[in-house]
């Protein structure tokens, strides 16, 4: 799960994690 919200996360962009 962790592989796929990464990779969902780098989908929508780096913006996403602030």
């Amino acid at each position: 799960i962790l592989l796929a919200f990464d990779q969902l996360v780098a989908a929508k962009g780096p913006s996403a994690l602030q």
